[in-house]
């Protein structure tokens, strides 16, 4: 327990630190914290929240982004709530997604052969060293099984879940206090934001979780020709590694009428998809940020 609480303080700090030279040290003062930390001492520009200026947006971003996996992951989820942080802000967030450094392939590698109990080589016939792409919590590489099928493998990050379950801690304690010090912010009810988010980020380090939804999402609409959904191999998957196929597209966000998309109908086939999964399943995709969902 000792340890927890010194990682804990330590990653306070860390975040105090972080804030202040991001300018944002205001809000460290409102909370009552520039005194509670040792050695610490916050300095802002700004003596109210009104007069955050036009940087703010870009300035809590690189906040995210400093303090690592799980604050990137809660500015992606954000960055889907305007109604929430406002537009601005909003958009900001979304340079989260594919702004996030990779892990070393030594790693890669080590993780598959502990994972599936065998070597790299024994299981593809080839494997791209540099990654698709790099989240918060995961990295996805291309590579060709030995049967031919072209697929993606998402390999965690080390060490996601016990940076997550620390970062989650110290993000109740502050929520509770930015809802107990600043008044114009109850209305949001952030620790309840707080808490919805560790329910979901907790499902989402489990990638045999993500397996069995996405077998289930297939099932769902497996006679629905408008929308596509990654066969999973499981025999190449596990808790910390999950293997599907490869699929082609664009992100939703790139499609664009002058290249040929009918809009209209796009947001019509995404529309109707949403209904079945929120009205003919009450099973649904919580994160359909521009990343996560392509067309082609």
């Amino acid at each position: 327990m000792a340890n927890k609480d010194e990682n804990n303080l330590q990653k306070l700090k860390e975040i105090i630190k972080v804030f202040s030279k991001y300018e944002f040290g205001y809000l460290i003062e409102k909370i009552k914290l520039k005194h509670k930390i040792p050695f610490i001492s916050p300095t802002y520009n700004y003596e109210s929240l009104e007069e955050l200026d036009e940087s703010a947006p870009e300035r809590l971003r690189f906040v995210l982004q400093k303090l690592g996996p799980t604050f990137i992951k809660l500015g992606q989820t954000l960055s889907t709530r305007p109604d929430l942080v406002g537009r601005k802000f909003a958009n900001e967030f979304t340079k989260l997604q594919d702004d996030n450094p990779p892990i070393e392939f030594d790693y890669v590698k080590a993780v598959i052969k502990k994972e599936l109990k065998n070597p790299i080589e024994n299981i593809f016939n080839s494997f791209d060293v540099e990654p698709l792409g790099s989240a918060s919590i995961g990295q996805v590489h291309r590579a060709v099984l030995k049967n031919g099928h072209s697929v993606a493998i998402k390999i965690q990050k080390p060490g996601v879940e016990h940076i997550i379950k620390s970062d989650i801690s110290i993000m109740e304690f502050l929520a509770k206090r930015i809802d107990t010090y600043i008044p114009q912010f109850k209305i949001y009810n952030i620790p309840s934001i707080v808490e919805e988010f560790k329910r979901s980020i907790l499902k989402e380090i489990d990638y045999e979780n993500e397996a069995m939804n996405l077998k289930r999402f297939s099932y769902n609409f497996q006679d629905d020709e408008t929308v596509h959904v990654p066969k999973i191999y499981s025999e190449y998957s596990s808790p910390k590694i999950i293997t599907m196929e490869l699929i082609s597209g664009k992100k939703v966000s790139d499609i664009t009428k002058a290249e040929g998309y009918d809009l209209k109908l796009v947001a019509e086939h995404g529309a109707i998809s949403y209904f079945k999964q929120v009205i003919m399943y009450g099973f649904f995709h919580a994160d359909p940020h521009p990343s996560n969902i392509y067309f082609r």
